[in-house]
């Protein structure tokens, strides 16, 4: 820890003449101890044990640092008491702070009444060292008032970390009213001396959603400077603003699929802003004119496609524009305006990574593991989840048992114990999709022998979750009676309600193609056969055309046929053979 140095003049606020000279070696001890080689011991000594406080504290300082003398804690800390019980503000501090080893360290009674004396008068570093023990309960009865009062007197004093802390209790509410507002002007302050954690933090707040504060531009340039400045939260952040959704090319929408409306709003008098739009298309799969609906108010304005003004309006109302696409300029921005790169985005989550952020390093794994803006390389890919897996991260402790399961079962018939190992790892933290992956080891016996009991308790964790494939694994258990009493009518209401809740969030990431292709193949098979629900030939047959549209082979087979021979459809030879290629496929 930094000793700290009196700011205040010596004792009873008079520096004497003849001590000129040592109070600028007491400075420079502070600041380098080795800078005092020369020093008169003998000299600092005698004015000490004279009494004097500031020479009390330059033989601690000596002492502590072992300049000029054998080091000895004991003996530094004896010094410091002795010029902290004459009022010496600095070795108050130092007193409650440095580390004088286990045998000597001070009550937490004794530290407080210390620190407390120098902030009180007006040592800014004690009173931001109280701000923080308050608020962390470290050698203090956790008391957030009395957490918000010190780190109110050391932020006035420009204490940039105290005025950071500050801005975090106004932005939570803690013992003070909730006020993001005065929470960004201490952030402003604080970012303002150059802290890079509160140009980060003030960052969020500018790219967050609150819309009065909102303010993408210069939320990313201050997490930029953050970042190069080496806030590893920061460039992780920055990593993500760069790789927040794929290129469009990257998901490509059948070509039967329209456009879906988006959102216009005119934010810029040359460019269209279109929001709300669910699929990246490429310009050559948009038609040459598009009907966008106007947007209600500026806080709708995300952009997500960027359109060029100079295309053509060829109707505008109240309501909506038709658009003339022919001379498109479209790509695609991240959620704040920034181009998506998915090689800068590595750039910085190398960066945050290099420095041990975990979740860093588990979006690197993931990035090599799939190939995103670096070549695949799956033992890199372990290597990074490793580093995050063996920080505690429950997600990157179950991707590295997976891909260490992959590996074991392309040699054996089963996954190997250390993979085993971290999917359990991760399942006993909570995470819903180890939970699932342990209950399918333990179901197909790859972890050892097979355990349904064992395979039902995890899948039924992970289904308490609401985690959709557990919740579909759950519901195909009770309708088999495989691990679990059979109750199909439990079953059929499970997937009900996994279907309830693709309508209502189409955008739910862990609503995957596979989940909601098999969701549909089933409510299909029941509706259509009457088996456990009333027959309903229309609504089976729009489940079934669902899962067909989703790639569910034995579907598109089903519907392939139906067509052919004209049964609850109206018979075409075309669009039947087309659907049978589709499945074979």
């Amino acid at each position: 820890m930094t000793m700290s140095s009196d700011r205040e003049t010596a004792h009873n606020g008079q520096r004497q003449p003849e001590n000129v000279c040592y109070w600028t070696m007491h400075q420079s001890l502070r600041v380098n101890p080795d800078s005092l080689k020369d020093v008169n011991v003998s000299v600092i000594r005698k004015k000490a044990e004279s009494g004097d406080p500031l020479f009390q504290e330059m033989m601690a300082h000596l002492y502590y640092e072992g300049v000029k003398v054998c080091k000895d804690r004991i003996k530094a800390q004896e010094w410091y008491r002795k010029a902290a019980e004459q009022g010496n503000i600095s070795a108050q501090y130092n007193l409650a702070s440095l580390d004088f080893g286990d045998k000597s360290q001070l009550s937490r009674d004794e530290k407080c009444r210390w620190l407390t004396s120098a902030a009180n008068m007006g040592h800014v570093e004690a009173q931001y060292r109280l701000g923080v023990g308050y608020k962390e309960g470290i050698d203090l009865v956790a008391d957030h008032a009395a957490a918000v009062h010190w780190f109110t007197k050391a932020a006035e004093a420009d204490h940039d970390m105290a005025q950071l802390n500050l801005g975090r209790m106004y932005e939570l509410g803690e013992s003070v009213a909730q006020d993001k507002v005065e929470a960004c002007r201490w952030y402003r302050r604080s970012a303002e001396q150059g802290n890079a954690r509160a140009k980060a933090v003030l960052s969020t707040v500018y790219l967050s959603e609150h819309a009065s504060l909102r303010n993408p531009a210069e939320g990313l340039r201050l997490l930029r400077e953050a970042a190069e400045m080496g806030d590893c939260q920061a460039q992780f952040r920055l990593g993500l603003e760069f790789r927040q959704s794929l290129p469009w090319h990257a998901s490509l929408p059948p070509p039967s699929t329209p456009l879906t409306t988006g959102v216009l709003s005119l934010i810029d008098p040359t460019i269209l802003y279109i929001l709300n739009i669910e699929r990246s298309i490429p310009p050559h799969l948009i038609p040459t004119s598009l009907s966008i609906n106007l947007a209600s108010s500026p806080e709708q304005a995300e952009p997500y496609f960027i359109i060029s003004a100079r295309t053509t309006i060829l109707e505008a109302s109240n309501t909506s524009y038709v658009l003339d696409l022919d001379l498109l300029t479209c790509y695609r921005l991240g959620d704040n305006g920034l181009e998506v790169d998915l090689g800068r985005a590595m750039v910085w989550l190398r960066k945050a990574a290099d420095q041990g952020h975990a979740d860093a390093q588990c979006f690197v794994g993931q990035c090599f593991r799939d190939g995103q803006g670096v070549d695949l390389d799956v033992e890199q890919a372990a290597a990074w989840f490793r580093k995050a897996a063996e920080q505690g991260m429950a997600e990157a402790q179950f991707h590295l048992g997976q891909i260490l399961n992959s590996q074991s079962l392309s040699v054996g018939p089963r996954a190997s114990p250390e993979a085993v190992k971290w999917i359990r790892m991760a399942a006993e933290q909570g995470y819903a999709l180890a939970q699932c992956g342990l209950a399918e080891l333990h179901l197909n016996g790859d972890g050892g022998e097979m355990d349904l009991k064992e395979s039902a308790a995890w899948i039924r964790k992970a289904a308490a979750q609401g985690l959709p494939v557990a919740v579909h694994t759950m519901a195909m258990m009770l309708y088999s009676g495989i691990g679990l009493s059979q109750d199909r009518p439990e079953a059929v209401r499970l997937i009900a309600q996994l279907m309830e809740r693709e309508h209502a969030a189409t955008k739910d990431k862990d609503m995957t193609e596979y989940v909601r292709g098999e969701s549909h193949a089933f409510m299909a098979q029941a509706l259509l056969t009457g088996q456990d629900v009333a027959m309903d030939v229309r609504a089976g047959m729009r489940h079934l055309r669902l899962a067909a549209e989703l790639h569910h082979a034995l579907s598109q087979t089903r519907l392939g046929g139906l067509y052919l021979v004209g049964e609850g459809v109206p018979q075409d030879s075309r669009k039947g053979i087309t659907w049978l290629r589709r499945a074979a496929a």
